[in-house]
């Protein structure tokens, strides 16, 4: 215990270890007294840090965060972020800066009208056909618009997303070879709305009420679809298409 301007202190420094001491405490030299010593405590070379955070990030040492729009298309290099290297909901829309992500549509086809699978399968007898059919109807009611940003430095750009409405049916059927298979059932209706009425004076404002009828029109479509398999075996085909090549 070393007392500091007391001669009983009430605050006691408790140390362990050799201390080395020059000068006087207290009025007394223990200059003589004091064991020298040269171990000493090294101290860390790197702290931890601490206090706020600046620059890209937000928030106060050890656990920052990362500010607002901080990471754009210049901090990341190509192929050097993968789903391995980001944490789970570690990086969210405020984390990113707009316009650093780009995005590339992919465009496709539109598959619209009357389609059909089939798949068929020929028994062991030879004689049936066995027939897994899925028919479908697809209608296209409406394309609608959106905007987008293509990243930075890209300009304003639009796509287009359509609105379909689809019928589908399956079953799977017996047929003969050579039989005929009538499929059915899907029915398509729509109501149009018609504006009929006398020239130039249904175009009148106020007189068009009088010269002019609107009425809705129901439209329905059938769809029917006929079938014929039939077996074709390679070596009786030749046979029946060339005739010679065989009898010889």
């Amino acid at each position: 215990n070393v007392g500091i301007g007391t001669t009983t202190p009430a605050a006691k420094l408790d140390v362990g270890g050799d201390i080395a001491v020059s000068g006087t405490v207290d009025g007394v030299d223990i200059a003589g007294h004091a064991a020298a010593s040269t171990a000493h405590h090294t101290p860390p070379t790197t702290l931890p840090p601490s206090g706020a955070a600046g620059g890209s990030l937000s928030g106060t040492y050890p656990n920052p965060a990362i500010a607002a729009g901080a990471v754009g298309t210049s901090e990341i290099a190509d192929g050097t972020v993968s789903a391995a290297d980001i944490a789970t909901d570690a990086v969210g829309s405020a984390e990113i800066a707009t316009g650093a992500v780009a995005v590339a549509p992919t465009p496709g086809t539109i598959d619209a009208g009357a389609s059909m699978f089939v798949r068929a399968t020929v028994t062991a007898d030879r004689r049936y056909i066995m027939m897994l059919i899925a028919p479908g109807v697809t209608r296209l009611l409406a394309l609608q618009t959106f905007s987008f940003s293509g990243g930075t430095g890209a300009g304003q750009a639009f796509i287009q997303l359509p609105t379909l409405s689809a019928q589908r049916i399956q079953t799977m059927v017996s047929v003969p070879d050579g039989g005929t298979l009538l499929v059915g059932g899907q029915k398509l209706a729509t109501e149009v709305e018609v504006e009929a009425g006398v020239p130039i004076l249904s175009k009148i404002p106020i007189l068009k009420r009088l010269y002019s009828s609107r009425s809705m029109i129901k439209d329905e479509q059938v769809l029917l679809i006929l079938i014929k398999p039939k077996i074709l075996i390679h070596s009786e085909q030749e046979e029946i298409a060339f005739p010679s090549f065989t009898r010889r």
